[in-house]
């Protein structure tokens, strides 16, 4: 079965990537459009983003981290600046790396079957 079909991102562009276990499964989307957790920090401080996630991480997890349905949850790494545009992928590493300590956070929680949103 195409995994397209089964997370339903066929015309979603917002999708960067999927990552599942089986029994969870993190969509990691790029949306300004959806409430996203860098909303709460001011324009042009992603190093203060950074930080609070690096020192705050069980924090920020609880907040950043969405769940859509039974055993599938969902992480929007928007940043809070505005494109013309899409972002681009320059942007898009920037804030995945920015969100590392929670998607790691996440990963090693459901491998050990100890994850709680």
């Amino acid at each position: 079965m195409d995994y397209r079909q089964v997370y339903n991102i066929n015309e979603d562009s917002t999708v960067l990537c999927i990552w599942s276990t089986g029994k969870y499964t993190l969509k990691i989307i790029y949306d300004v459009n959806k409430p996203h957790f860098s909303s709460n920090f001011t324009k042009y401080s992603q190093e203060s983003l950074q930080e609070y996630i690096l020192n705050h991480t069980e924090e920020a997890f609880c907040s950043a981290i969405d769940k859509t349905n039974e055993g599938c949850y969902q992480l929007n790494i928007s940043s809070n600046l505005h494109f013309h545009g899409p972002a681009g992928e320059g942007v898009y590493k920037n804030m995945l790396n920015t969100y590392m300590p929670i998607i790691q956070k996440f990963m090693a929680d459901a491998l050990t079957d100890s994850l709680k949103v």
